[in-house]
């Protein structure tokens, strides 16, 4: 049911489908863990194999800090093991921990750290007769509407509401209305439940 739809929409244009099995030479798998888990590929080869194929997208919106948050060094959110973020002030950038271990960056070796970390909650719902063979459904997480969120940059969170139409990019806004934008660099998404406790 998924497949099918990522397929129709990359027929209909929203996007250009690169995907494993038409361009496997775009890809490569390392030997360290089990597939599916070991394929990985560049922008550069993406680029390559998209050839001249374009599509506008929206994106995030970055730019200055935005007035207001609380003071936030460590924030951790509550999936089945503590995920945790540490921010170092010298690197403008956040450790992220989980499970107790760091996560490195396979090819340079070095720690992968996010300027921005957003935790956007949602209804997350089981489809029917999708589990597999431990009995494990699949799940729906919605992505349009609006819903919580809670953003961290700069050593400070920010909690809002995020909001997302069709195929758009995810909006950020505060209590006011006003845009929470992202400081430029890497962002960490997590979309969670409703439920999840972000402290």
């Amino acid at each position: 049911q998924v497949t099918k739809l990522v397929r129709d929409a990359a027929k209909s244009g929203d996007f250009v489908d690169v995907d494993e099995f038409q361009h496997a030479d775009a890809f490569e798998r390392t030997s360290d863990r089990p597939a599916p888990y070991n394929a990985y590929t560049t922008g550069a080869k993406i680029r390559q194999v998209g050839g001249s194929d374009k599509v506008d997208v929206s994106a995030l919106k970055f730019g200055d800090a935005p007035s207001g948050g609380t003071d936030a060094a460590s924030v951790t959110v509550a999936l089945g093991e503590p995920l945790k973020y540490d921010y170092d002030a010298a690197k403008t950038a956040y450790h992220r921990s989980y499970g107790g271990g760091t996560k490195t960056n396979d090819a340079s070796g070095g720690e992968v750290m996010p300027e921005n970390v957003v935790v956007i909650k949602t209804d997350v719902n089981e489809i029917p007769g999708t589990a597999d063979a431990a009995g494990a459904p699949s799940v729906d997480f919605r992505s349009t509407g609006s819903g919580e969120v809670v953003i961290l940059r700069d050593g400070k969170r920010f909690e809002g509401t995020w909001s997302r139409q069709g195929s758009e990019m995810y909006a950020f806004r505060d209590a006011s209305g006003a845009t929470l934008l992202l400081r430029p660099g890497l962002t960490w998404m997590h979309i969670v439940s409703t439920t999840t406790d972000v402290r």
